[in-house]
């Protein structure tokens, strides 16, 4: 049985939800998707509600994981429940953000591809699973450094983006150690270190 309400184009009450299956392709992956809209029978025009608007949008969340062979959002629930995890234990497991697999199970989120794997793996690997249950390291600092030979190289691919660059040999000035390199097969000479320490000011 139809349920009215009223039409927001026209204002009569004789607007109802259709649901059906509409093709859809993406780069020569083909399939039909679940799509929800409300047509009024006294106008014609077809609207979304935001329910109909946030169901459409996590159906083609799934039709573009399954086009780029990801898990879909029910895949990756029967993974999660297959591990006896909830939703924010798997986040704290896999990471992501606390509520990272209510999105990607909602189909409101896309798991990256890296994630994709890693669900994958610890489903079917129960040493993965357990190592990243217990055994992982956690990182508590990281420094960084910057040492004056990294400044030349950041500066020699930030000027010369196009250069072709290999390694050639190093030597040794004024107790820096410097990389020198060959461009199109002929070594660059040595004064461009003095032309570095310009550039790096």
């Amino acid at each position: 049985m139809k349920r009215y309400s009223l039409c927001p184009i026209c204002g009569d009450e004789k607007l109802h939800e259709t649901r059906r299956n509409v093709l859809r392709e993406f780069e020569g992956f083909k399939k039909e998707v679940a799509f929800h809209t409300s047509a009024c029978e006294s106008c014609g025009s077809e609207t979304l509600t935001e329910k109909q608007a946030t169901f459409n949008k996590r159906q083609m969340t799934d039709f573009y994981r399954e086009a780029d062979g990801l898990l879909t959002g029910n895949q990756i629930k029967a993974f999660r429940e297959n591990m006896h995890l909830t939703q924010a234990q798997a986040a704290k497991v896999f990471g992501g953000g606390k509520n990272a697999f209510t999105k990607y199970e909602n189909g409101d989120v896309t798991q990256s591809v890296a994630m994709d794997k890693l669900i994958r793996t610890a489903a079917s690997v129960p040493q993965a699973l357990e190592f990243l249950h217990h055994g992982c390291p956690e990182v508590t600092a990281v420094t960084y450094t910057t040492s004056y030979e990294d400044k030349i190289y950041r500066t020699l691919f930030d000027k010369a983006p196009v250069m072709m660059l290999s390694p050639l040999k190093r030597v040794k000035s004024a107790n820096v150690e410097l990389q020198m390199f060959q461009f199109e097969g002929e070594p660059v000479s040595n004064h461009w270190e003095d032309s570095f320490k310009l550039m790096l000011g």
